[in-house]
């Protein structure tokens, strides 16, 4: 029998007062409902709160100055009174059963971390889904839910889209929640941080929908290897990792290092190249995983450059 659980509902906002309404719902809709939906204002100029004045009681509002949505989220983890947390973007929303599948496998697997697949709202440009397109394609469409040890899978790409997410809120906080220095990549270093002490429960269905907005700060693919990098140099420094995941980690930030010289070589942003190479000890310049992201990248901007070049 699935036992309840108290869900907390975070939605940190920030100028999305047009589709809040259609997040907010999705969680009210929900079969298994939460305890409280928790929307935190990142100092919006839109005022959401029109919006969200409909909903009454049903929506817990906390303004704060605009911070960013790590600040956000550690403010609505701080207030949520939920044993559990689920995660919500503003502009996404879930399908009615996406809390009751999750309670379920929690119930059964006894896992404190659960995510899923979600696709894209219809009309959008993404024909896939967030699992459908990962390296891990394969290992997470499984037929059926699955619990698995997925730290070194992120190290190497983050699969979690942030709006599937139900963990236990312990864990958060002991894990220290969200770094509020990084306003890119924040959730993989999260996830990684939480990663290497929790296995995490995959449930291979889209159970989200999410947004593809052209403003969203995870489309910059320069600061998306910036953060990258920096989650690694965090990682390395940590007495929490064994020698086989430093190893891991270490590999994947000189490949990271890689496309991002590959991408400034590309852009010829020469005093980008030359500042990264006069802060840091260039090691990593005898890796062949730098080589092999270098080349990649370049030749990836080529092929984008040649494209865009044909009628």
């Amino acid at each position: 029998m699935i036992q309840p659980l108290q869900i907390s509902v975070i939605i940190p906002v920030y100028n999305r007062a047009d589709v809040i309404g259609r997040a907010v719902e999705s969680a009210l809709n929900q079969t298994v409902k939460p305890i409280e939906i928790i929307v935190v204002d990142d100092g919006s100029t839109d005022d959401p709160e029109k919006v969200l004045n409909k909903y009454g009681d049903e929506v817990r509002l906390i303004k704060q100055s605009n911070t960013g949505p790590s600040a956000a989220r550690n403010h609505g983890i701080s207030a949520a009174e939920g044993e559990y947390i689920a995660f919500l973007d503003s502009d996404d929303a879930w399908l009615p059963d996406k809390l009751e599948r999750q309670v379920f496998m929690i119930d059964s697997e006894q896992v404190p971390f659960v995510i899923t697949d979600s696709y894209g709202f219809p009309g959008s440009s993404q024909k896939s889904t967030t699992f459908q397109k990962s390296i891990f394609a394969d290992l997470l469409q499984q037929k059926y839910p699955f619990v698995k040890d997925c730290f070194e899978m992120l190290v190497e790409q983050n699969f979690i889209h942030l709006s599937t997410v139900l963990i236990e809120k312990k864990r958060l906080v002991d894990a220290g929640g969200y770094d509020e220095k990084m306003n890119v990549a924040e959730d993989t270093d999260l996830w990684l941080r939480l990663s290497l002490h929790h296995q995490i429960g995959i449930i291979p269905e889209v159970l989200a929908m999410r947004d593809f907005r052209e403003d969203k700060l995870s489309g910059d693919k320069e600061k998306e290897f910036v953060g990258r990098i920096r989650i690694f140099e965090k990682l390395l420094k940590s007495t929490e990792l064994n020698d086989h995941q430093k190893n891991i980690v270490r590999n994947r930030k000189e490949w990271v290092f890689g496309r991002l010289l590959g991408l400034y070589w590309h852009h010829s942003k020469m005093k980008k190249i030359s500042g990264i190479l006069f802060k840091r000890k260039p090691e990593w310049l005898f890796s062949r995983l730098f080589y092999r992201g270098f080349r990649g990248e370049y030749m990836e901007q080529k092929q984008v450059q040649n494209g865009s070049n044909n009628p």
